[in-house]
C-alpha cells in the first residue's frame, strides 16, 4: 500500500511529507520511506500559528479560518510530495495526517483532556481525492491515553531486536524515549512517555545568540559554562517527577518558559553562551534522568533520531551521560531521523484502515489496545475496500 504521512513540528518549521510503501502486518509489517521532502509554511500563515502558543493572541474568527488555510496547505504538501515521488495521487491509497498541534490540555495531575489540531482532513480528501485518516490524537485521548507519543508504537513495530533491550530517543521539539524488549522476551511490555524539552528551549536560546535562522539550520557552536545553579533548579520541574504515562508540549516547555528562563539568566549575569549551553545541559540531563529513573528494565542500547540529533553538543553530552551504552542514530538501524514522526502518522493509517491497534496502554495509557483516528473516504475508498478486505 502506498501511503502518504503528513506532519508539523509545534515549532512549525514546515510541512513534512514522506511517501510510504507499507506491507504486512504485526509482527512482521514492513514500511519504507521512498520519498520524503519538508515544505516550508507561506510567511503569514507560520506567524498565524506562531501566535496561538500565546493565548488570547486569536480569536475564533481567526481560529476557524486556521484550520481552513492549514488543511489547505497540509493538501497542497500531499500533492507536491506525492509528484517529488513519481506517483500521481491516483496512485496513493491513504494519507495519514497528524495536523499541525497548537495546543495540549493536561491537568496538574498529569491527566490530558484534549489536544487540538488544525487542519481540517476533510480539505485533504476534496483536493487530492484520497482517503485520508486523522485526529489519532483524539482517539487515543478519548480511550484513556495521552494522546502522545505516537511515535512510541512506530518504535514498538519497527525497532525491536532479536535479543537487546533498547532505548530509543527521540529528539524533536519536546523529546520522548520508548523502552523496548527484544522480541524473545515474552510478556514484557514497552514503555514510552515524553521526557520533557527536545530542541525547543535550545533553539529558543540559540535564536537569541545568533540569530533567528539559528535554530533552523542547526550550525552553531555551544561554547559557554554550564550553570550548575540554574540547570539544578531547572531539573526540579515538577513535570520530571512525574510517572509515566505523561505527555507535554509547548504549553508547558515552550516559548514562554524559554523567555522565563532566559531572564532569570540575564538577571544573574549570566552570559548568551553560558545560558545556551545550560539549557542544551538541562535538556540532556532531563533526558538521561527519565532513562533511569522510569526504565522498566536496563538497556543494552541507545537509538537517538528527530532532527534534534544535528546538535552536536547535545548528543555529546547524552554520549557522555548515557556511559557506556553504545549510542546509535536511527539511521544505523534503518530509520530516516528526518522524516521519522511522518512515518509515523503513514503507519498509523495504514494500522487504522485495518482496524488495528496504534497504541498500547504501557505507551500512551490507553485502557486496552486501541485503533486511532477517523477516516474521510475519498473517491478511492470503494476500491480501497475491495483490494485490501476480502
Amino acid at each position: 500500500m502506498i501511503v502518504v504521512g503528513l506532519v508539523s513540528s509545534a515549532s512549525v518549521r514546515g510541512i513534512d511529507v514522506a511517501v510510504c510503501e507499507i506491507a504486512g502486518a504485526p509482527p512482521a509489517l514492513r514500511a519504507e520511506i521512498l520519498s520524503a521532502l519538508t515544505v516550508p509554511w507561506p510567511t503569514d500563515l507560520r506567524k498565524m500559528l506562531l501566535q496561538t502558543w500565546h493565548p488570547g493572541q486569536i480569536d475564533m474568527t481567526e481560529l476557524c479560518l486556521l484550520d481552513v488555510a492549514v488543511g489547505e496547505a497540509f493538501a497542497a504538501a500531499a500533492l507536491e510530495g506525492i509528484a517529488n515521488a513519481g506517483f500521481y495521487p491516483e496512485q496513493v491509497d491513504l494519507i495519514g495526517s497528524c495536523g499541525q498541534t497548537i495546543w495540549h490540555q493536561v491537568h496538574e495531575d498529569g491527566h490530558v483532556v484534549a489536544s487540538f489540531q488544525v487542519g481540517e482532513a476533510a480539505i485533504l480528501t476534496e483536493w487530492t481525492g484520497i482517503t485520508t485518516i486523522s485526529h489519532f490524537q483524539q482517539r487515543d485521548i478519548a480511550a484513556g491515553g495521552q494522546g502522545a507519543p505516537l511515535t512510541g508504537y512506530l518504535d514498538w513495530l519497527l525497532l525491536q531486536h532479536p535479543e537487546r533491550f533498547r532505548v530509543v530517543i527521540n529528539l524533536s521539539d519536546i523529546a520522548s524515549a520508548t523502552f523496548l524488549p527484544p522480541r524473545t522476551a515474552s510478556g514484557v511490555e514497552p514503555l514510552a512517555f515524553d521526557t520533557g524539552p527536545g530542541s525547543i528551549l535550545i533553539d529558543y536560546a540559540a535564536a537569541q545568540v545568533y540569530g533567528n535562522g539559528a535554530a533552523d539550520s542547526g550550525n552553531y557552536t555551544v561554547a559557554g559554562q554550564v550553570d550548575r545553579t540554574l540547570l539544578t533548579d531547572l531539573m526540579r520541574h515538577p513535570y520530571l517527577r512525574r510517572r509515566p504515562p505523561k505527555t507535554t508540549g509547548l504549553e508547558i516547555f515552550g516559548e514562554t518558559f524559554a523567555a522565563e528562563v532566559w531572564e532569570r539568566a540575564r538577571r544573574a549575569a549570566l552570559s548568551a553562551h553560558d545560558t545556551l549551553t545550560t539549557l542544551t545541559a538541562f535538556t540532556a540531563a532531563s533526558i538521561t534522568d527519565a532513562c533511569r529513573r522510569f526504565a522498566p528494565h536496563s538497556a543494552d542500547e541507545v537509538i537517538i533520531g528527530g532532527k534534534g540529533r544535528r546538535n552536536t553538543a547535545l548528543i555529546q553530552m547524552l554520549r557522555e551521560a548515557l556511559s557506556p551504552l553504545p549510542l546509535l542514530t536511527h539511521e544505523d538501524v534503518g530509520m530516516d531521523s528526518d522524516n521519522k514522526e511522518a512515518l509515523a502518522c503513514a503507519v498509523l493509517a495504514y494500522e487504522t484502515w485495518y482496524n488495528r491497534p496504534g497504541t498500547l496502554p504501557a505507551l500512551t495509557g490507553v485502557r486496552q489496545p486501541t485503533p486511532l483516528g477517523q477516516i474521510i473516504p475519498g473517491p478511492n475508498y470503494q476500491k480501497l475496500l475491495k483490494s485490501t478486505w476480502h
